[in-house]
Protein backbone atom coordinates (compact mmCIF):
# COMPACT_ATOMS: atom_id res chain seq x y z
CA UNK A 1 0.00 0.00 0.00
CA UNK A 2 2.74 2.47 1.09
CA UNK A 3 5.05 1.34 -2.33
CA UNK A 4 1.39 2.38 -4.01
CA UNK A 5 0.91 5.58 -2.42
CA UNK A 6 4.46 6.50 -2.92
CA UNK A 7 4.33 5.89 -6.56
CA UNK A 8 6.76 3.21 -6.51
CA UNK A 9 5.24 0.97 -8.41
CA UNK A 10 8.19 -1.56 -9.16
CA UNK A 11 8.56 -2.04 -5.51
CA UNK A 12 4.87 -2.90 -5.19
CA UNK A 13 4.67 -4.95 -8.32
CA UNK A 14 7.96 -7.12 -6.67
CA UNK A 15 6.19 -7.03 -3.36
CA UNK A 16 2.62 -8.80 -4.57
CA UNK A 17 4.69 -10.77 -6.37
CA UNK A 18 6.12 -12.12 -3.09
CA UNK A 19 2.97 -12.12 -1.36
CA UNK A 20 0.27 -13.61 -3.88
CA UNK A 21 1.04 -17.22 -3.46
CA UNK A 22 0.91 -17.14 0.12
CA UNK A 23 -2.91 -15.37 -0.96
CA UNK A 24 -3.52 -18.21 -3.21
CA UNK A 25 -2.46 -20.77 -0.61
CA UNK A 26 -4.99 -19.14 2.09
CA UNK A 27 -7.68 -18.82 -0.64
CA UNK A 28 -7.97 -22.17 -1.72
CA UNK A 29 -10.17 -24.77 -0.06
CA UNK A 30 -10.50 -25.31 3.97
CA UNK A 31 -9.01 -21.58 4.41
CA UNK A 32 -9.85 -21.43 8.24
CA UNK A 33 -7.35 -24.12 9.06
CA UNK A 34 -4.99 -22.91 5.97
CA UNK A 35 -5.10 -19.36 7.92
CA UNK A 36 -4.17 -20.84 11.40
CA UNK A 37 -1.51 -23.09 9.64
CA UNK A 38 -0.04 -19.77 8.77
CA UNK A 39 -0.04 -18.53 11.96
CA UNK A 40 1.38 -21.92 13.86
CA UNK A 41 3.54 -21.84 11.38
CA UNK A 42 4.80 -18.21 12.50
CA UNK A 43 4.94 -19.57 16.20
CA UNK A 44 1.88 -18.27 17.31
CA UNK A 45 -0.40 -20.88 18.55
CA UNK A 46 -3.68 -20.35 17.88
CA UNK A 47 -4.44 -23.88 17.66
CA UNK A 48 -6.61 -25.41 14.89
CA UNK A 49 -9.86 -24.58 13.31
CA UNK A 50 -13.03 -25.64 15.00
CA UNK A 51 -14.84 -28.83 13.12
CA UNK A 52 -15.89 -29.40 10.62
CA UNK A 53 -12.90 -28.13 9.62
CA UNK A 54 -9.91 -30.59 9.05
CA UNK A 55 -5.87 -29.63 9.66
CA UNK A 56 -3.83 -29.45 6.77
CA UNK A 57 -1.85 -32.49 5.65
CA UNK A 58 1.60 -32.74 6.42
CA UNK A 59 2.15 -32.63 2.55
CA UNK A 60 -0.09 -29.18 2.66
CA UNK A 61 1.74 -27.44 5.91
CA UNK A 62 5.25 -28.22 3.69
CA UNK A 63 3.47 -26.38 1.07
CA UNK A 64 2.28 -23.55 3.44
CA UNK A 65 5.81 -23.25 4.93
CA UNK A 66 7.58 -22.73 1.49
CA UNK A 67 5.55 -19.97 0.39
CA UNK A 68 5.60 -18.20 3.52
CA UNK A 69 9.70 -18.90 3.58
CA UNK A 70 9.78 -16.94 -0.11
CA UNK A 71 7.52 -14.44 0.87
CA UNK A 72 10.26 -13.64 3.66
CA UNK A 73 7.63 -14.02 6.87
CA UNK A 74 9.18 -17.24 8.49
Amino acid sequence: FNAVQDYEMEKARELHKKIFPVSIQIKSSNWASRVKAAINLQGRDVGLARSPMMPLSNEEKQVMMSVLKAAGVL
